[in-house]
């Protein structure tokens, strides 16, 4: 039997991976490890065991043949007390560490060719409103949204460490899942949020599938730009000014809507945990507990 232990197990990759597991594969014992203070999560009966572990894994990390990191607290966390990380078939490198980091990953992909955002770093920079703000360095949680007029600014809780981007007036995200090696892409997934919440920056409640070559070939430009091992999702909004779509981030960890991927493409669980299945393809999925 595989010992897994699953951090931030509450989130909703986090449950997806453990729902999979035990519905196609009986090698793996399944451990959700919980922060302290957490006790209940969503999907706890999916888990073998819950267990409160430390900040720290290293006392632990000979318990478990796999340690898998999910949201992007602990798979940043994991790069930097591992350097890099293996699932399965794919190796997840330290160079994701750029993707934390939204300004140096916004130039590193505008030298691409491909279209971004224009992004100003102060209130002070910003011409144009709306804009859209998030943090400049991924950590799991945090303020954004859309600021309509400058006064919106001090309505904000966190105030410090936001980026301010262009406004993309159009309703849609897209998201590309991706599993690479090597900056080469070996499984891929689009999907097309037709709704989120909340509706700025939020998690795709409504989702279709999506086939688009220019979709796939910017993620693959961008992985192999930076010659990227690992897991993500690539985000893009497509801009009627620009007629093209336009790079918002790539989110380095199990994305939120992880389970609509594995409904589509065996690939995924297959590279990562050696499970082959077979499952109905759907063309859309709605994630109704997402709307709070």
């Amino acid at each position: 039997m595989i010992r897994i232990l699953i951090l931030q197990p509450q989130l909703d990759q986090s449950v997806a991976i453990a729902k999979y597991l035990k519905k196609y594969s009986d090698r793996y014992i399944i451990v959700g490890a919980l922060e302290p203070g957490t006790s209940i999560v969503e999907g706890s009966s999916l888990y073998d065991e819950l267990i409160v572990v430390p900040r720290d894994l290293s006392s632990i990390s000979q318990d478990y043949d796999l340690i898998v990191p999910t949201g992007a607290e602990s798979s940043f966390g994991e790069i930097e007390r591992r350097g890099s990380m293996r699932i399965g078939t794919i190796r997840y490198g330290s160079e994701n560490r750029i993707f934390f980091d939204k300004i140096e990953s916004l130039k590193r992909v505008s030298d691409t060719g491909i279209p971004v955002p224009k992004t100003a770093l102060s209130i002070e920079d910003i011409n144009d409103y709306p804009v859209f703000f998030k943090q400049d360095f991924e950590r799991g949680s945090g303020a954004r949204g859309i600021l309509f007029e400058r006064e919106d600014f001090y309505r904000i809780t966190d105030e410090r460490g936001l980026i301010f981007q262009e406004y993309i007036d159009s309703p849609y995200t897209y998201g590309v899942g991706y599993l690479a090696d090597e900056g080469r892409m070996i499984a891929s997934f689009i999907h097309k949020e037709l709704l989120s919440y909340p509706r700025p920056g939020g998690s795709g409640v409504v989702l279709t599938t999506v086939q688009d070559s220019r979709l796939t070939e910017y993620t693959r430009r961008i992985l192999q730009n930076m010659n990227v091992s690992g897991w993500g999702l690539a985000e893009f909004k497509y801009c009627p000014k620009r007629n093209d779509y336009v790079f918002m981030e790539v989110n380095a960890k199990f994305w939120a809507s992880l389970e609509f991927a594995f409904m589509n493409d065996p690939a995924f669980l297959r590279e990562l945990f050696g499970v082959d299945y077979l499952e109905r393809k759907r063309s859309g999925i709605i994630f109704m507990d997402r709307l709070g």
